[in-house]
């Protein structure tokens, strides 16, 4: 259709089964790719928070801004190790949360940049009765497959060792906004959902890594992210 780019197209395709009935693309071009532009930072914020964060690239999978049923776009790898304080206990568990949360808070943080509307986390979980609000059919569905879910589950979790979880996410999603703020990695963001703005998504490894290598297990090189994050061996020990 002129006017749209191929990946502006296939995407316009998907997203036209749930448009109203005798909506035409050329009739809205500018808010086509408004919303793609904002979905593409969205991945991009996914997919940079995990590489400053984790460090640990390797199973990466998929990043694509092509809708399926289920989600208008997804950045996935090949293993992920659900947070529990099982899995990491005491102050590393409290830390290995506030990562948690940034990794799934820096998508729509990245897309509030293009749609202002975007609500606070605390406001979109709404006490716990987001689901409700939102297009999925369960409250399970919403606290498996969202962002906002799978967020609240987390400060839920870590309430228990202290603050309330509306305390958490507040104070995390701050800090979320402080991570994009970082020249380079808003710059890599930029640079990742470009390339998905061009191509549709990444599946191909070098060129996943060639985006990231700039930002890979960066944050112990700024003393705030030290100050936030670090542990005394002593600590570790103690663990």
């Amino acid at each position: 259709m002129a006017g749209l780019t191929p990946v502006e197209q296939k995407i316009f395709e998907a997203w036209r089964e749930a448009a109203p009935a005798g909506i035409k693309a050329e009739d809205h071009i500018d808010m086509i790719r408004g919303r793609i532009k904002a979905i593409a930072h969205h991945e991009a914020g996914h997919m940079a928070a995990t590489a400053f964060f984790e460090g640990n690239v390797s199973h990466f999978e998929k990043i694509t801004i092509i809708p399926t049923k289920d989600c208008q776009g997804f950045f996935r790898q090949s293993r992920i190790i659900p947070f529990s304080f099982r899995n990491f206990p005491g102050r590393i568990g409290w830390i290995r949360g506030q990562m948690a949360i940034i990794q799934a808070l820096s998508g729509r943080m990245a897309e509030k940049r293009f749609d202002p509307y975007i609500e606070t986390i605390d406001d979109a979980v709404n006490n716990g009765y987001g689901w409700e609000l939102s297009d999925y059919p369960s409250e399970e569905d919403w606290l498996k497959k969202s962002d906002e879910g799978r967020v609240y589950e987390i400060a839920n979790l870590m309430q228990k060792r202290g603050w309330p979880w509306y305390r958490i996410l507040n104070m995390v999603e701050a800090w979320t906004d402080d991570f994009l703020n970082i020249p380079i990695v808003w710059q890599t963001v930029k640079n990742i959902a470009a390339r998905l703005l061009d191509a549709g998504g990444i599946t191909d490894f070098d060129e996943y890594y060639n985006l990231i290598n700039p930002i890979v297990f960066n944050w112990p090189e700024f003393p705030e992210w030290n100050r936030r994050f670090n542990i005394k061996t002593e600590e570790y020990l103690k663990e």
